[in-house]
């Protein structure tokens, strides 16, 4: 889900973001990567919101990308080591996002601050596996009661995965513009183009899709999980789902990016036991 941007400020350095722009981002981000990796240093993330916060790739004078917060501020993320990346501040009014890893390898002072609603979610995947007690019961009777399967990458997913999505649509009943929809819609159209493991959950005796994920790799070795849709009339598919994810996932921690200050979102984040979140600054020189 998003909230509607605020009108940005106009940004017309740089180019504007596109698909052939992964192989030259991928390794920046990386790279000028230090600790635990917010969500924004995954590839696809950027590419999928980058009409949202109209993003640009900027080389010179250093790399960066260049594009708005979802409160209207114009910002620069570093993709170069922080004590190189003043000179983005001649575009943005502040750095964004920086993570306190990042920032305590810089030798000059910064100014720093940060709004609660961009901080990411971060789970153990071994816990999440487990569930919290009443998250547990619920994907138990999911479970019992629907005799669920669960698929990394299967064939025909985008099929299936739209035909899910249209059915979150409906059930909740928003204007597109109030969710985010269009860019679910093109991360599963484009997939492996932009790196995304897609993860399709199927119930019942005709194994009818009723959920689907999709998530990409980070340099710290996490997963973020970008997208995440199931059908409201199966209570206990979302937790179940994410459950057994975290059992496949290969990785330590999965991800789940920020919860724009939505208080229905951070309920459902909180409810499943995140082990901490990441804090996002934004900087500008002290």
């Amino acid at each position: 889900m998003q909230p509607m941007l605020r009108e940005p400020t106009e940004i017309a350095t740089g180019e504007p973001l596109e698909l052939g722009h992964r192989a030259e981002i991928e390794p920046l981000l990386a790279r000028s990567a230090a600790g635990p990796s917010t969500s924004e240093r995954s590839f696809a993330n950027l590419f999928l919101f980058r009409r949202a916060h109209g993003y640009r790739f900027l080389r010179d004078p250093v790399p960066g990308l260049l594009g708005a917060t979802y409160d209207g501020r114009a910002h620069a993320m570093p993709l170069c080591p922080l004590d190189e990346a003043l000179p983005l501040l001649d575009f943005a009014e502040f750095l964004y996002p920086v993570d306190e890893a990042t920032l305590a390898q810089g030798s000059r002072g910064w100014r720093r601050r940060h709004e609660d609603a961009d901080s990411d979610y971060l789970y153990d995947t071994a816990a999440l596996a487990r569930l919290p007690s009443d998250r547990r019961a619920q994907a138990e009777r999911f479970e019992t009661g629907q005799a669920p399967s669960i698929e990394i990458d299967p064939v025909g997913f985008e099929v299936e995965a739209l035909a899910v999505l249209e059915r979150w649509e409906v059930e909740v009943g928003k204007p597109a513009a109030h969710t985010d929809a269009d860019e679910c819609r093109e991360a599963i159209s484009l997939g492996n183009e932009i790196g995304l493991q897609a993860v399709l959950v199927r119930a019942g005796d005709v194994g009818a899709a009723c959920g689907f994920l999709l998530a990409s790799d980070l340099p710290d070795g996490s997963r973020a999980v970008h997208f995440a849709k199931a059908t409201r009339s199966l209570p206990g598919v979302y937790p179940w789902m994410f459950s057994r994810y975290a059992r496949m996932s290969g990785c330590r921690v999965l991800n789940f990016e920020q919860d724009l200050g939505m208080e229905g979102l951070r309920r459902a984040k909180l409810a499943l036991g995140p082990s901490g979140r990441l804090v996002k600054y934004r900087l500008t020189p002290a």
